[in-house]
C-alpha cells in the first residue's frame, strides 16, 4: 500500500516537473529490504519515466528507438570453483580457484537484448550483461581451464537466482513511462546494492541514473548476522557446542526408544 501511494505521488511529481528536468527519472518501490526468518524472497518495482525533451547533453530527443536497461548489482564477494574429475572411477576435486570480486546478486532487465541496444563497445564501457563481470582470480585456475571456472560462476550463480539476465522484462507503457520487477531470492546476501538504469538510443547509452538500495536482516536474525560477524571465533565455538549437544540429546532419545 505504501509502495502504490508513493508511486502515485511520484506520478504527479513528474507531471508538474520543471521544464528543465533531467531526461531519466526513475525509482524503486522500496529501498530496503528486510530479511527475518520467514523470508522466502520478494520482488521490487522500478519504475520512472523518460523526458524527451533533452538528453544529458542538453541535445533534443524524440520518442522512437529508444529502449532501457537496467541493471541491480549486490555487494561483491568471493566464491571458491572446483572442478571434480574421474580417478580410478571415483570423482575427486582435481582442481580448485578462488574468485573474488564477483557480485553476489546480479540482475539485469531490459527492453530486448543488451547487444540488441547497444554497439558492442558501449556494452564494454558500462560493463553491462554477465559476460562483463571480471573476477579477480587470487588462485587462478589452470590458463586452459580458466573459461570453464568463469562459466561455472555463471552457471552456480544462476540456479540459485543470484544472477539473472532477463531481455524483454522492461516494459515502455507510450512514449514515457517504463517498469519492470527485480526478484530477490531467500539467499540474497545482505549489504549495499545499486540500481543503474539506462536509457539508450541508436546503440549509445544518451541518460543514466543510480538508485540505492539496501538488503538488511531485522530481528533475531540481525543479533546473530551481527554477532557471527564480530566475534566469529565465539560464534564458531557456540556452534559446535550446539551441534555436540544437540547429537547427544537425540542419541539419548533414540536409546530410550530403542528399549
Amino acid at each position: 500500500m505504501r509502495a502504490t501511494v508513493g508511486i502515485i505521488i511520484w506520478l504527479l511529481l513528474w507531471t508538474y516537473r520543471p521544464a528543465a528536468a533531467a531526461a531519466l527519472i526513475a525509482d524503486i518501490s522500496s529501498h530496503e529490504i528486510q530479511i527475518t526468518s520467514s523470508f522466502t524472497g520478494t520482488s521490487l518495482l522500478l519504475f520512472g519515466a523518460i523526458d524527451w525533451a533533452k538528453d544529458s547533453n542538453g541535445q533534443r530527443l524524440d520518442a522512437r528507438d529508444h529502449d532501457i536497461i537496467v541493471v541491480v548489482r549486490g555487494p561483491a564477494t568471493t566464491i571458491q570453483v572446483r572442478k571434480k574429475s574421474s580417478i580410478g572411477g571415483i570423482w575427486v576435486n582435481r582442481h580448485s580457484a578462488v574468485a573474488s570480486e564477483v557480485p553476489g546478486f546480479y540482475a539485469v532487465a531490459s527492453t530486448r537484448p543488451i547487444h540488441a541496444i547497444l554497439l558492442p563497445e558501449e556494452v564494454a564501457a558500462y560493463g553491462l550483461g554477465l559476460e562483463n563481470i571480471e573476477p579477480v582470480w587470487s588462485d587462478p585456475p589452470p590458463t586452459a581451464e580458466s573459461g570453464a571456472f568463469r562459466r561455472a560462476i555463471d552457471r552456480g550463480m544462476s540456479e540459485t537466482l543470484l544472477f539473472a539476465e532477463r531481455p524483454d522484462a522492461v516494459t515502455v507503457l507510450g512514449e514515457t513511462l517504463f517498469r519492470t520487477e527485480i526478484y530477490f531470492p531467500a539467499t540474497v546476501p545482505v549489504g549495499t546494492y545499486s540500481a543503474e538504469i539506462y536509457l539508450a538510443r541508436n546503440g549509445v547509452v544518451v541518460a543514466h541514473q543510480t538508485t540505492p538500495l539496501s538488503v538488511t536482516k531485522i530481528g533475531l536474525e540481525r543479533a546473530i548476522y551481527d554477532f557471527a560477524n564480530t566475534r566469529p571465533a565465539t560464534y564458531g565455538l557456540i556452534a559446535v557446542v550446539l551441534a555436540l549437544c544437540a547429537g547427544l540429546v537425540a542419541g539419548a532419545i533414540s536409546r530410550r526408544l530403542s528399549s
